[in-house]
């Protein structure tokens, strides 16, 4: 089975976190993935890939760059919006598939995802294996 090689979790709880990375292991569709507490520190990451000067001393996983993001919205600090307005300006060699992963159910926000080009699509909490297993299906195996 084809896997995605890297996906990031964005979410301020930990154990939202801890939760979803046990069900995205048990999906068996990405073979690894790393999760953030803060839009900040997952910016910070993209921003030090994008900087990042490929040589053979440079530890790979310092700028690997995820197929797949689940971006919560609602995060102190740094929101999803504010986020990918900021993501939006990186100069990054490839650009993830981001996806809301979120328990909002406020129209504005999923108005905001449908015309926002950077997302590919918008899902309630809790993630599922199903849903993996179908997006692995729909865009590893096409």
């Amino acid at each position: 089975m084809s896997q995605f090689n890297l996906l990031f979790l964005i979410d301020d709880d930990h154990p939202t976190n801890y939760y979803h990375t046990i069900i995205v292991k048990n999906s068996m569709t990405v073979k690894n993935v790393k999760s953030f507490l803060s839009s900040r520190e997952a910016l910070k990451y993209f921003e030090e890939a994008q900087n990042a000067i490929p040589n053979k001393e440079q530890n790979k996983e310092q700028s690997e760059i995820p197929d797949v993001i689940m971006l919560d919205i609602n995060m102190p600090e740094i929101n999803a919006w504010d986020f990918l307005e900021a993501y939006d300006k990186l100069t990054l060699p490839s650009k993830p598939i981001i996806i809301i992963l979120s328990t909002s159910r406020n129209p504005k926000d999923i108005s905001k995802a449908e015309t926002n080009s950077n997302i590919y699509d918008f899902i309630n909490k809790p993630l599922t294996v199903d849903y993996l297993k179908e997006l692995n299906s729909k865009l590893v195996h096409s």
